[in-house]
């Protein structure tokens, strides 16, 4: 088990650090245009409210919502735009550096994630909804969040 989660933690730092190089145009992707949507969410029964952004990195479609004071973030990560803008219901899986396809990543504050259990992300009309996610980071990490809700706006 050691093994799998030291695995784990260098898959997470290999993706943190490809997303902080990620400078030029052809890596990355933001769309500031996109800023002027809002969401908002619960994490272990604490209210946020923040402007979203999204980032296309590697074909990877990262839709993110962030409140500054107190800083709290969720990230929701999607195989493709257009997987996402098309909608429906998305298994939440297991964080792992191979393509996105039919699923979501979630993520808190930028570390990931794995689902503990089995949940759903549904998507309809440009907003993201969850409820009740329970997570377990990834490595040797010791955060246990739960989503208690979450309506992100796109």
């Amino acid at each position: 088990m050691k093994t799998l989660n030291s695995i784990r933690s260098i898959a997470a730092l290999c993706l943190l650090l490809v997303l902080s190089s990620a400078c030029s145009k052809k890596e990355a992707d933001i769309d500031p245009g996109e800023s002027e949507k809002t969401g908002t969410f619960k994490i272990d029964g604490v209210s946020y409210k923040g402007t979203t952004s999204i980032v296309t990195i590697g074909g990877t479609y990262s839709v993110s919502c962030q409140q500054d004071t107190p800083f709290k973030l969720i990230q929701v990560h999607f195989g493709s735009k257009e997987e996402a803008e098309k909608g429906g219901t998305f298994n939440v899986r297991d964080f792992s550096i191979s393509g996105i396809k039919g699923e979501v990543e979630v993520g808190v504050d930028g570390l990931t994630f794995d689902p503990d259990g089995s949940y759903t992300v549904t998507v309809k009309n440009r907003k993201i909804v969850m409820n009740n996610v329970k997570l377990i980071e990834t490595g040797q990490g010791t955060q246990k969040p739960v989503i208690n809700e979450c309506s992100i706006e796109f």
